[in-house]
């Protein structure tokens, strides 16, 4: 019997697969969906089992995609990999191995990272109204947690265990982890957890509660946009010339962890990176750190340089 099984009904399938099975973040899937949709103009019209390589190869060949990064075609590719490996799972249909495509190793970028004047500058620069209150607590939490933003946007208050120390994310994949949390960075969000925040959710306009821990002055959970505003303008009021957004504090983290002698792969846990190579990054920072304060103390350096 011949499968009907046609590119447009997997596909749909595959993407709800993605959120309801393996937890994917809007985002993730959001991306699939954009690479499975530029696929589908030229394979969306095929069954599954008929579709070939050279199929796929027109599609990754096709002008349009060539102009496209680097990093968006590899993900691309991996994309159609996991695509058709769905399908060869859920469906027993059988299934052409992409594996055979591939694409150069896309390297990952330099992580920029703050050093401690000043980060202690943007941190000690915060007023004692409210807003300020709150957005203390995120800069000291992003810093003291290495946390992606995503992470945050998704804290409720019962994620932070004051007791121990600890607060509990849900990273990439839904996988969940737990960090600790330093003194400093505590006091902060709690000092804002039960002052701050209570007073914004007297603001709060819709029925029920709110677990949110970042709230706006609603009392709404902040979005993604709202946190990187506030670390933008942190910087901002600061002088700082560096462009700092939220992952910077996650690679300044890693950065002065691994400079004050952390093991890497203790780093490694505490970003809940699934592999050590995207850890080994930050030692590249440091590393041109060294350069350039080598390039401006040794003499013999200097002139050299000169």
């Amino acid at each position: 019997m011949m499968s009907a099984l046609t590119f447009d009904r997997a596909q749909e399938e595959f993407l709800d697969y993605c959120t309801s099975v393996r937890g994917y973040s809007p985002n993730t899937t959001s991306a699939y969906r954009n690479d499975l949709k530029r696929a589908g103009e030229i394979l969306k019209k095929k069954r599954i089992n008929t579709i070939t390589l050279n199929d796929v190869s027109k599609f990754i060949d096709a002008p349009a995609e060539k102009k496209r990064s680097a990093a968006t075609r590899a993900r691309t590719v991996a994309t159609l990999r996991s695509f058709f490996l769905f399908c060869e799972k859920e469906y027993g249909e059988q299934v052409i191995d992409i594996r055979e495509l591939t694409l150069p190793k896309v390297p990952l970028p330099e992580a920029h990272a703050l050093e401690e004047d000043e980060i202690t500058l943007l941190l000690g620069a915060f007023g004692t109204d409210d807003v300020s209150v709150r957005d203390r607590a995120l800069c000291e939490l992003l810093y003291a947690t290495g946390a992606r933003i995503s992470e945050v946007h998704g804290l409720d208050t019962e994620d932070i265990d004051y007791d121990q120390h600890l607060i509990r994310v849900l990273g990439k994949g839904s996988k969940e982890r737990v960090i600790p949390i330093g003194s400093i960075a505590l006091e902060a969000v709690d000092v804002y957890h039960h002052g701050a925040r209570s007073h914004f959710l007297l603001s709060r306009t819709k029925s029920g509660a709110s677990n949110a821990l970042f709230v706006s002055q609603r009392g709404t959970r902040l979005s993604r946009q709202g946190l990187y505003d506030i670390v933008r303008k942190a910087a901002t009021r600061v002088g700082l010339e560096k462009k700092v957004w939220p992952h910077v504090f996650r690679h300044t983290f890693a950065t002065h962890l691994l400079q004050h002698g952390a093991d890497m792969r203790i780093v490694q846990e505490l970003l809940g990176h699934s592999s050590l190579s995207t850890t080994q990054r930050y030692t590249a920072v440091d590393t041109a750190r060294l350069r350039k304060l080598y390039e401006r103390s040794h003499p013999r350096a200097q002139r050299l340089k000169k």
